[in-house]
């Protein structure tokens, strides 16, 4: 009979590092990568993530990183192009010039910022930074489109009304983009109660997929015993468990 991923594990066991209950679990469900990601990253994984050393695969994503930074932060050039001297520029560009210029800039980046939002929030890409990222050209592009009506309407530039609506698509695009990243982040926070996506996950399967996957961790668990890694009572708990709360299980204490 062959073993089952499962019973593989729990033959491979060192004695003497602790016994991961999680890791076993996931090791049950290794042909099933939908419950693996719900179930979460091991210790061991999350370990690795905190060791990681700068290699030069980062340093080959870095300028690609820093296009993304400019594209979320377009609407800031665009506003600087719109002021009239000051702190931001020696000498003013022409209305004639600005106006048309940041319509474009604004217009253009915008539908490019959208897009970017829109797959990054369906591919789970958005987190905490993209939303800083969408906020602050949310605030840029407000201010963009508020100095270029202003220049636009003072220095009568011929068409600024379509410069200004092209401008809009930049506001629109931030405040998607805002709400998408937050959208993105809620859908990956833990639901209320034990991991209630990969229980979701494991209602799927077939019973005869389930049921082949509780032997395994029953043979798995046989191993383990038969080793002197588990005691009896943390086998008999093991068993009991419902598929996918196997570490919860056994690590509660019994009433």
């Amino acid at each position: 009979m062959v073993d089952g991923p499962a019973t593989r594990w729990a033959r491979e066991q060192d004695a003497d590092r602790p016994l991961r209950w999680k890791s076993l679990e996931i090791a049950a469900f290794s042909f099933q990568p939908k419950v693996v990601r719900a179930l979460g990253p091991t210790r061991e994984e999350k370990r690795a993530v905190q060791q990681h050393r700068f290699t030069w695969r980062d340093l080959v994503m870095l300028p690609l990183v820093l296009g993304a930074i400019a594209v979320f932060f377009y609407p800031a050039v665009a506003f600087v192009l719109l002021a009239q001297g000051g702190r931001f520029q020696v000498t003013p560009i022409p209305a004639d010039v600005a106006v048309p210029l940041a319509g474009t800039i604004l217009g253009v980046g915008g539908v490019v910022e959208l897009v970017v939002a829109v797959r990054a929030s369906r591919r789970g890409w958005s987190d905490q930074a993209a939303r800083a990222s969408h906020a602050v050209s949310l605030i840029f592009g407000t201010l963009a489109v508020v100095s270029l009506v202003a220049r636009g309407s003072g220095d009568d530039v011929a068409g600024w009304p379509a410069w200004a609506a092209a401008g809009l698509l930049s506001v629109v695009a931030g405040a998607v983009g805002t709400r998408a990243a937050r959208r993105s982040e809620d859908r990956r926070r833990p639901q209320a109660g034990p991991r209630l996506p990969a229980r979701a996950k494991i209602a799927a399967l077939p019973e005869s997929l389930r049921e082949g996957i509780r032997r395994d961790l029953s043979t798995a668990l046989d191993v383990l015993e038969s080793r002197g890694l588990v005691s009896a009572a943390e086998a008999e708990r093991a068993r009991e468990a419902e598929l996918g709360l196997l570490s919860i299980a056994v690590s509660q204490p019994r009433p």
